[in-house]
């Protein structure tokens, strides 16, 4: 009940991003497999500003190509990977206050290094069987998915969303 429009919402939402003080992350969460995650970030990515679809990411990854790109991130396979990086989880919390959605690492500069801040600030859209880390869940909008009922109706993926290009990082 309500998942369409929560998800149509938060699309408009990221195209005016920018304009946004905080902005929760989509957490897509289902209890088993096959319950349309993956089918739902690929018709994300045909409506989104800027997609970049990707089944796991590192917080160096995560960092460096929001930074680089300013991509609208459709991460899958959130349960493999979200779940014990700490690391990860405080950058992805970081992303949800746009003043305080950076972090600060140390980047070669001639023989020495220097701190560079990167931006963490993206509209993200996490997949996962289960549930995400508390502190992640506590910043999404969590639209739960089930398995397709024996009498209900799916419509395919239409074909000029799937070729839609996003972000190569």
């Amino acid at each position: 009940e309500g998942a369409a429009t929560a998800i149509a919402l938060w699309v408009a939402g990221a195209w005016a991003f920018d304009a946004w003080r905080t902005f929760p992350k989509l957490a897509l969460l289902s209890p088993v497999r096959r319950c349309g995650k993956t089918t739902a970030l690929e018709t994300l990515a045909g409506v989104v500003p800027r997609p970049l679809v990707a089944s796991g990411v590192s917080s160096s990854a995560f960092f460096r190509v929001v930074e680089a790109h300013r991509p609208s991130l459709l991460l899958d396979e959130a349960d493999a990977w979200a779940q014990d990086n700490e690391e990860l989880r405080g950058v992805l919390n970081a992303g949800h206050s746009k003043r305080s959605a950076f972090v600060l690492r140390t980047v070669p500069a001639g023989d020495d290094f220097e701190v560079r801040a990167f931006s963490v600030w993206a509209p993200t859209v996490l997949a996962a069987i289960g549930e995400l880390p508390s502190t992640v869940m506590d910043r999404s909008v969590v639209v739960p998915l089930r398995r397709k009922a024996p009498g209900d109706r799916a419509d395919g993926l239409p074909l000029h969303l799937e070729a839609r290009h996003g972000v190569t990082p």
